[in-house]
């Protein structure tokens, strides 16, 4: 850094630039440096409105071999362009004169308002096409230290990264969200009209996994009989049958051969369907069976389940559902509808009140 001239600015020039910056005509200010004072050279007004094409001008304006200062005006009317011609064919006095001055003029008029400068050694940089390689210098990325590419490069990758978390987040299936799935117009109309004295009593609805919303597979009138025989083979489902006008049986089949993903959507959205299930049509008796086989469900039980909601008006939520199997554990059921995981009340059996430790003796 070049030590401080000493030199200051005149009155004229701090007069010259108070009238200019109030005139929005003036696009040139030159400053010279005269009798070790800082004085204005002259002032030229606007024949242009771009910044680019004024700069042909300064060729007429500045001196091959003479330093000077060059105040222009920028396009928005309130910035100012700093420029610094010291030639290298000047004389080394005046190059150190005008090296050293630079600051304390700056200071002078304020040096807020100057947002760029230019230092120029040749009249060929203070041409248009000049002033478009300074300002497509300024644009270009700055030069990096390899510890500064390094760095770059890791805040590229977690950016990155962020984007494709985000992006994934927005198709994140509901697994694990406890949302519910969407319904087709066709299954909640399906489920709707669903009845005992209808045209149809029993309703298959499978899980389109693309899109994870519930579909509708068919509609038929079965009896207790035909229950499981009507159900699909090969893939998960939701069936309901509605034997009575009192009882409806929600059954989940899912094998055991189901791809993890889709046993994961099907065992997660079941909650949500049978609580609106529930919700439309308000059954007097609600039973929940799930098998991993439909094989498996016994046909005694079920038919137990529709006499007791035909003579007796007792009203089961979904807590009280019973499993034939569980289609996403593998827990063991046996032929009469009766959980025999570890742990399990019988409904008919009153709670029994867990034995404490024994006393160590």
């Amino acid at each position: 850094m070049s030590a401080a001239s000493g030199i200051t600015a005149s009155k004229d020039l701090l007069d010259t630039w108070a009238s200019a910056t109030a005139d929005p005509d003036i696009r040139f200010i030159k400053v010279a440096i005269e009798k070790e004072s800082l004085v204005p050279a002259g002032t030229w007004s606007k024949e242009k409105s771009t910044l680019d094409g004024e700069f042909a001008r300064i060729d007429g304006i500045t001196e091959q071999n003479t330093p000077a200062y060059l105040l222009v005006r920028m396009e928005n009317g309130s910035d100012w362009l700093f420029i610094a011609f010291v030639p290298d064919t000047a004389k080394v006095r005046d190059k150190m004169l005008y090296a050293s001055s630079r600051n304390a003029l700056t200071k002078a008029l304020g040096g807020e308002r100057f947002k760029d400068t230019i230092f120029a050694t040749s009249k060929s940089e203070l041409t248009p096409e000049g002033y478009g390689a300074h300002k497509r210098h300024l644009a270009a990325p700055k030069p990096l230290s390899p510890r500064e590419m390094e760095l770059e490069a890791i805040r590229a990758a977690e950016k990155d990264a962020a984007e494709a978390y985000e992006s994934t987040r927005s198709k994140k299936s509901i697994v694990g969200t406890g949302k519910e799935m969407k319904w087709a117009k066709e299954v909640e109309d399906a489920v709707s009209a669903i009845s005992a004295d209808g045209s149809y009593n029993f309703v298959v609805i499978n899980i389109d996994l693309a899109d994870e919303s519930l579909t509708l597979h068919s509609t038929k009138k079965v009896e207790v009989d035909t229950v499981i025989s009507s159900l699909p083979t090969g893939e998960p489902s939701y069936s309901l049958f509605y034997p009575t006008p009192s009882t409806l049986i929600f059954i989940y089949a899912c094998p055991s051969d189901s791809k993890v993903k889709t046993r994961m959507i099907y065992s997660t959205a079941v909650t949500g369907a049978t609580h609106r299930i529930q919700q439309m049509l308000s059954p007097t008796t609600f039973k929940r069976l799930e098998t991993s086989d439909p094989k498996d469900l016994d046909l005694a039980y079920m038919r137990e389940i529709i006499r007791n909601g035909s003579s007796t008006s007792v009203s089961a939520s979904a807590s009280s559902s019973v499993s034939t199997s569980r289609a996403a554990s593998g827990d063991n059921i046996d032929r009469g509808g009766v959980d025999n995981s570890p742990g399990f009340t019988p409904s008919n059996h009153p709670f029994a009140r867990p034995k404490g430790p024994g006393r160590r003796r």
